[in-house]
Parts: C-alpha cells; structure tokens; sequence
C-alpha cells in the first residue's frame, strides 16, 4: 500500500518537473507579472497622487502605520498569493478534468493504483510543486531588499503557502471530483476558472472584506486564502509569532477537514468509477 502510493508521487513529481522545465517560460512571466502587479498597486496611484496620501489608504487597509519601503514589501508579499491560488485551482482540476474525461487515461491510473491515493497525491503533489515554482522569485527579492533576514522571510512566507497549496489542491479535487465524475458539463474548465476570482475577490487582499458580497467572502473564507493574507502582512510589518501561531491552528483545521472528507468522499467514489 505505502509503496504503492510512493510510486504515484514520484511518478507525479517527475511529471512536474518535466512540465517545470518544458514551461520555464511560462514561470518566467508568471513572475515579472507578479512583480509588476506587485509594485503597481504602490507606484501607479503615486504618479496621480501625493505619496503620503497613496501610503496611508494602504496602511489603513493593512491595519498598520507604514513607510513606503514596508508597503512595496506588503504588496509584494500579498500579490504572490494571486499566482498561488490560480495555479493550485486551475492546474490541479484541470489535470483531473483531463485524465478523466477527455485524454481518457483513468483505466490505466487505476490498474495501478486507487482512486483516494491518485487524488490524495495529485492534490498534494502537483499543488506543492507549482507553488514552490511559481513563487522562487521571493527568494532572491526578499534576500535583495532584507539581505541574510530575507532568507528568514521567504522560509515563513514559502511555508504558510504550501500549507495554503496543499489545503486548496484538496478543495479543488472535491469539486473537479463532483464536476468529473457526477455531472456532463462539457466544458468543466469554465467552471474551475471562475474559482480563483471568487477566492480572491472575497479574501481581503486589495478589498477591505466588509465591502465584499457575503457570497464572496464564504467562497474565501472556506479556503486559507484570507488567513494566510493576514500572516503575510504580518511577517511583512512585525513578524508576530501569535498571528503566526494562530493561522497554523486554522490551516490545520482546514487541512483535517478537507482530508477527511476528500478521503471518505474519493474512497466512495471509487466504487462509482470502476463499476
């Protein structure tokens, strides 16, 4: 059993570093955009208005006084969330969406292994990879702007996003899963897209959450999406550990909930699928 589901995440993991070095590239741009979006959000409204101005309606949707190098930092920490749940939500339904409903290769993923330990590791495998990817531009950034301490700073920061991945890799199976295998949409890539800025919308990032639609903040609030923007601001400011502390507690408890269900749910499945 446990060789059987080391076979799948290496088999998965070498899968994603093919795709990493065939796509480079993609990655490539993947971080410019972010950056520049990043740096955008501070430096654009300053070419319209006073820089004093721009700083404190971002200190006042952060919660802390802030310089405009501790902005840049908070923006460029928060933006790298966007990526992250784009690439989990989307690359993690769409390979479900693919291997079993248009390029057909289930049957051959369950001769050789279960349904729960293919999810199971697809969810983990494949969202890990893919953040770890798409936000290595952190590290030289942080290391630049923070020198030794950045190091520091992207290991807390690469940490609570894999911890996010891994937590979204699972919600995303559940509802690929349900979209896959219980329904006949034919185009169920439409539906994943409209995922991330349902997420993003609702978590806080660049929205003050108490302008959002109730709708939109459950759609956030059931993922780690607004918890982790919180502890990035903070690492940001003040590295607290208490805020640390106390987003590791939730993401724990949603990564329990979400694996437990998965697990249950996909187990049953099983039976659906190979009948």
């Amino acid at each position: 059993m446990f060789i059987g589901l080391l076979n799948i995440v290496l088999a998965l993991t070498y899968r994603e570093l093919v795709w990493f070095r065939r796509f480079l590239a993609d990655y490539v741009v993947s971080w410019v955009f972010t950056a520049f979006i990043s740096l955008s959000i501070i430096l654009i409204p300053m070419s319209i208005s006073d820089v004093g101005v721009v700083i404190s309606r971002f200190s006042s949707l952060v919660g802390v006084e802030l310089d405009l190098g501790t902005a840049l930092l908070v923006s460029v920490l928060l933006s790298s969330i966007v990526p992250v749940v784009a690439v989990c939500v989307n690359d993690v339904a769409h390979t479900i969406f693919a291997e079993f409903k248009f390029i057909d290769v289930g049957p051959l993923i369950l001769e050789s292994t279960t349904l729960k330990y293919y999810l199971l590791a697809n969810a983990f495998v494949r969202s890990s990879l893919m953040t770890l990817g798409i936000t290595a531009y952190l590290l030289p950034v942080l290391t630049y702007v923070l020198s030794s301490y950045g190091i520091l700073v992207f290991l807390i920061v690469e940490l609570s996003l894999q911890i996010s991945a891994m937590i979204l890799g699972l919600y995303t199976t559940l509802v690929a899963s349900l979209i896959t295998f219980y329904t006949n949409v034919s185009r169920p890539w439409v539906i994943a897209n409209l995922l991330p800025p349902l997420i993003l919308s609702g978590s806080g990032i660049y929205i003050p959450t108490y302008v959002v639609p109730l709708i939109l903040r459950v759609f956030a609030y059931v993922t780690p999406v607004p918890y982790v923007s919180k502890v990035l601001q903070v690492v940001a400011t003040c590295l607290s550990l208490p805020e640390v502390l106390t987003f590791l507690t939730i993401a724990t408890i949603l990564l329990t909930s979400y694996l437990l269900v998965t697990t249950v749910f996909s187990t049953r499945l099983e039976f659906r699928v190979r009948r």
